[in-house]
């Protein structure tokens, strides 16, 4: 794994790991089912709301018009939608009475619905001040789901969806994006046509980069680098990521220069992803892996799941010994989380098993190379 797109993380790190970089990614099941043809476009009629159990708020039955919605799909499993909730709070407030916002709960388990809607019931109540707008679950059939998500060709969550006062769709993407949105519709000046191009265009441009460093075109993804300007701060922070990737190879002390820069910030998003991706890379020097290093330290104190990228970056800095603590703390966490995940999507059992045996093998392999 050397760069961090969204849809390119296996179904157990969504829903057990949230590395730095972490963005909303499909669960297996979803993934591995062949994309459906795309027959919901912006500028379509939106889709009826419909909803299985209503959690939060006074019910709503349908679009009124004259009104904007904002349409919120999450799940409890969700970091990603997790980390969101208190900005889409933050604009449910601003936009109150203009922009109404409605949390719609997918991909759970459909093992026991009524012990699913107690627990979900549970998860946003917890949630409280944090999560202050109107909650709905989709609903048994999975409508929501089916006629928003999959038929605009966006199986993955978090995702929103913008419906003006003529309820039609005027846009759909990543709830980071949101603030300029909103700000120019409520204003009467939001071009739906040409920002739904703009994006079309940054998806391709990303596709085009990540294939291009996937096969080691470090010159050739620079390049597209350049003409990449995604509106969304976590593709922002993926476009800067590609950059330094492609810095690694081409050149170290521009890449450098990155790090350093990026590590200066408090909290920087950026200097995660680097770190991330040094990981992740073969026959750097030393010194790179060693630089690594204590930005992931940082990072895993509030994120377990940068520990197994932790105990990579220590192993090639030449300190398997500090690899394997970090490794035996990966496993630990990992443990505590496999019951919940089990309990919600049964179908990963045989996924986390096998995840689990490669952990304790890397376990045994870091302290191998310690003792010698």
């Amino acid at each position: 794994m050397t760069s961090f797109a969204r849809s390119s993380r296996p179904a157990f790190v969504a829903l057990a790991v949230a590395l730095a970089c972490a963005g909303p990614v499909p669960l297996k099941a979803v993934a591995a089912r062949k994309a459906p043809a795309i027959t919901l476009k912006v500028g379509d009629p939106a889709p009826a709301f419909v909803h299985g159990a209503w959690l939060k708020g006074a019910p709503l039955a349908s679009f009124a018009k004259g009104q904007i919605y904002v349409l919120e799909f999450w799940g409890t499993h969700c970091g990603a939608c997790i980390a969101a909730m208190p900005h889409v709070t933050e604009l449910a407030r601003t936009y109150a009475g203009k922009v109404t916002f409605i949390g719609v709960n997918v991909l759970e388990s459909n093992k026991n619905p009524a012990r699913t809607d107690r627990r979900v019931a549970a998860f946003v109540k917890a949630k409280g001040a944090t999560m202050d707008y109107l909650v709905c679950r989709d609903t048994a059939d999975g409508a929501m789901w089916k006629t928003w998500m999959l038929a605009s060709g966006m199986p993955a969550i978090p995702a929103t969806f913008v419906v003006d006062g003529s309820g039609r769709l005027v846009w759909k993407g990543h709830p980071t994006a949101l603030d300029p949105v909103l700000e120019q519709l409520v204003a009467g000046r939001f071009d739906a046509a040409a920002t739904e191009t703009t994006a079309q265009t940054n998806a391709k441009i990303q596709r085009a980069i990540m294939a291009a460093l996937k096969a080691k075109e470090w010159q050739k993804a620079l390049d597209l680098t350049a003409t990449y300007h995604p509106a969304e701060k976590d593709e922002q922070t993926f476009a800067n990521n590609y950059k330094f990737q492609a810095l690694l190879h081409l050149d170290p002390k521009a890449a450098e220069a990155m790090f350093v820069s990026a590590a200066a910030v408090e909290d920087s998003e950026d200097a995660g992803c680097f770190a991330n991706t040094i990981a992740y890379e073969d026959d750097l020097p030393v010194a790179w892996y060693a630089r690594a290093v204590p930005v992931l330290e940082k990072g895993a104190k509030d994120e377990k799941g940068l520990l197994g990228v932790l105990a990579r970056a220590q192993l090639k800095a030449g300190d398997p010994a500090s690899a394997a603590k970090s490794k035996a703390l990966e496993i630990e966490d990992f443990k505590g989380k496999m019951n919940f995940i089990l309990e919600n999507h049964p179908e990963q059992g045989a996924v986390l098993k096998q995840h689990m045996q490669k952990l304790e093998a890397e376990r045994k392999a870091y302290l191998a190379a310690a003792s010698h």
